[in-house]
């Protein structure tokens, strides 16, 4: 399936202000620092190409599949709002039911298809606490360390987000 970033999350699951509080900053003039540091921590996290593998704050995708099989496994947990359209000249909706692994095909089968669908864990308020401190760890970690030379991530940053990462097979 290859896979396009339709509509990327409309806010950060962690605020400038909470980088701030964390970070024991309390003058404004490094809130694009801080704001940059933010992005850098959650793209490290975040999407297909993130450690945890997996969508932090709800984001439209949308994959495309040259043969439909019988069976699709989708690429992220915590999917919704999965539609499906074959991209033939018939066109036409696709019928299936989610299951646990993924998305079983009623029809169709063999014919090249279109699928959008919601992947995350909700709103910015729905993040696991764990990640939500990762993050911050991160952020005070990238605007703390900007000389670049640093032990690498924080342990600690590893032991929280561990029962969250997707391990491929």
């Amino acid at each position: 399936m290859r896979l396009q970033l339709i509509t990327p999350p409309s806010d950060l699951p962690v605020t400038v202000a909470e980088a701030k509080d964390y970070c024991k900053v309390s003058w404004d003039y490094e809130d694009g620092v801080i704001e940059g540091c933010i992005k850098a921590a959650v793209s490290w996290l975040d999407g297909r190409r993130g450690v945890l593998r997996r969508c932090i704050v709800n984001q439209v995708w949308q994959g495309d599949i040259d043969r439909l099989g019988s069976t699709i496994a989708l690429p992220f947990p915590d999917i919704s709002a999965v539609t499906g359209v074959f991209t033939d000249g018939q066109a036409g909706e696709i019928l299936f039911d989610q299951t646990a692994c993924g998305l079983r095909i009623r029809g169709g089968l063999g014919r090249p298809a279109r699928f959008t669908f919601t992947a995350g864990f909700g709103a910015p308020a729905d993040v696991p606490p764990a990640i939500t401190r990762a993050i911050l760890m991160l952020t005070g970690h990238f605007y703390w360390v900007r000389s670049g030379k640093s032990d690498g991530i924080p342990r600690e940053v590893d032991d929280l987000i561990s029962p969250f990462r997707l391990l491929r097979v």
